[in-house]
């Protein structure tokens, strides 16, 4: 079978080719409905590969989006794309149409691809651009092609732009070539050890940066991977695991907790193959991580940290036993193989020495290129320290002296719910779109354990009253549900300063308080907010 770190490839158009040609009949990929050997996605998509360019006209460069509903044809659309060498563009099935027909104008894509039923829903911002449904990739013959790409694929070249929420108001595309990917896939199987027996559950959306480790990962290693399309319900998720003999799982931490659910069913999970859990992306209780631990201690387990922009992951703690007494969360620890780790001050001087508070920068091989059509922002974003290259991640963390690093919060607008990064002056701009607010204010708060998005609008008495659902509803129509405030205060009130500017930090306080006790007390100036609406 191998050992854990043997693939060559250079490329991602190479991902699965060896293992195409030394085991063509191993699962590669199963999703419920199909499922489809290493052969037949290795020919299959490099038959795709040679329609995109002979009868799209697809060339090197070009953007191909995936309004990426999960299957397996998504993932032989994508391989395809590589080996077109056209650049990998996913784009949120969930999200409302104004905030696809931003990203489309945005990278211009040759072709897009995905599901018949989402491309018409989304025909209308597709522009007249040409499609291919995932109905059409499986009807493609399963035999060997001799085609192949008529140019050279490099290293250099790039091979995906994911798109997050922006400070800018808009969603901005982080543009990652072949080589950052691969040297972030050895990077991290240092840890998990993929091979040729593994396999892996696919949890996180395509859009999100965590599918880049749940399934490219595990096959660039050799690894079977489940697209799992179904509700996040411990029960059904480790049946799935139990019948499918999942060795691997990678889930951020608030998926993890749905997984674990009441904590019992997970014990079922002591008689399967299971290895290694990888799991991140926002704060993990430490409750959590123990009852995984106390109740696997064979597992390997690890608290992870990265940025898209570092290719999702560039640090990891191995957490070996439970820790009953911990009193803080376990630390994201130390930067992979080949990058680099540092705090600055707000000046980006670096900061020596163990327990102070800085701002986290990675540098290294893993990071992005630039942000596409972005340069201020890629500026801003980066910095050089000694000719190293690093990218400011905006996150707070600390440093012990074993060199473990502790995450501490944010230095800005950004926060993470089920591991997506929302900023939230992205929500903001949305709202002062409506002609009827005058301003707005975006929070959130802790509701039975998860983040909750919140926003206070104000409005001057002379308005016509905001409706709730109806700003909900064109909410939608620019962001992805995820994004929409479950809460929606409206008023003709605002908190001041001494030197009346507006207080945000008193207004976000207020309804904080407004939502989790349902009185007010402390902030009479907000007394005339409307009861808690609901609106998601």
């Amino acid at each position: 079978m191998g050992i854990f770190n043997h693939s060559k490839a250079t490329v991602l158009s190479d991902i699965i080719s060896e293992y195409a040609e030394r085991s063509p009949e191993r699962n590669a990929l199963k999703d419920g409905r199909r499922e489809y050997s290493f052969g037949q996605v290795e020919h299959k998509a490099t038959r795709l590969a040679q329609l995109m360019v002979e009868q799209y006209q697809i060339r090197k460069g070009d953007r191909v989006v995936f309004i990426a509903e999960k299957a397996c044809e998504l993932i032989i659309g994508i391989i395809a794309t590589w080996k077109a060498g056209a650049i990998y563009v996913p784009v949120d099935v969930k999200n409302g149409k104004d905030r696809t027909a931003f990203i489309v104008e945005n990278v211009k894509p040759t072709v897009v691809i995905s599901e018949e039923a989402a491309l018409q829903k989304f025909g209308s911002v597709l522009g007249g651009r040409p499609t291919i449904s995932y109905e059409q990739i499986a009807e493609l013959s399963e035999t060997p092609s001799e085609w192949t790409y008529p140019g050279t694929i490099l290293p250099g070249d790039v091979a995906i732009i994911l798109h997050t929420s922006g400070s800018t108001g808009n969603p901005k595309g982080v543009i990652l070539e072949h080589q950052s990917t691969i040297t972030y896939f050895h990077a991290q199987n240092e840890l998990m050890q993929f091979s040729e027996r593994s396999r892996n559950v696919n949890h996180g959306p395509y859009h999100f940066d965590v599918s880049v480790q749940d399934t490219f990962l595990p096959l660039y290693f050799g690894s079977s991977v489940y697209i799992y399309r179904g509700f996040l319900v411990s029960t059904l998720v480790i049946n799935l695991m139990i019948q499918e003999r999942i060795t691997h799982l990678i889930a951020v931490s608030s998926v993890l907790a749905l997984i674990t659910g009441e904590g019992n069913e997970i014990e079922r999970l002591l008689e399967t193959s299971l290895e290694a859990v990888m799991t991140g992306g926002e704060n993990c209780d430490v409750k959590l991580i123990n009852k995984w631990l106390e109740t696997l201690p064979h597992l390997r387990f690890y608290n992870g940290y990265g940025p898209s922009e570092c290719n999702s992951l560039c640090m990891a703690y191995h957490i070996e036993r439970p820790d009953y007494e911990r009193t803080r969360l376990f630390p994201i620890g130390q930067a992979f193989t080949g990058t680099q780790a540092l705090l600055v001050n707000d000046n980006h001087k670096v900061i020596e020495g163990p327990n102070k508070k800085g701002i986290l920068c990675i540098g290294g091989p893993q990071l992005l290129r630039a942000y596409w059509n972005l340069p201020e922002e890629t500026d801003k974003a980066t910095l050089y320290i000694e000719e190293e290259r690093y990218y400011i991640t905006g996150d707070l963390a600390s440093r012990d002296e074993a060199g473990n690093y502790y995450f501490e919060g944010r230095n800005d607008n950004e926060v993470k719910i089920f591991g997506r990064r929302i900023n939230l002056n992205e929500i903001r701009n949305a709202l002062q779109k409506n002609e009827e607010i005058d301003y707005a204010v975006v929070g959130t708060v802790e509701v039975e354990g998860s983040p909750t998005i919140f926003a206070y609008v104000y409005q001057s008495k002379e308005r016509v009253k905001v409706d709730p659902e109806r700003t909900a509803e064109q909410l939608r129509k620019s962001l992805p549900d995820y994004m929409v405030p479950k809460y929606l205060f409206v008023s003709d009130q605002l908190i001041k300063t001494s030197t009346n500017k507006i207080n945000e930090i008193e207004i976000r306080k207020a309804v904080a308080a407004h939502i989790l006790d349902d009185v007010m007390t402390k902030y009479d100036v907000l007394e005339e907010l409307e009861p808690v609406k609901s609106v998601a």
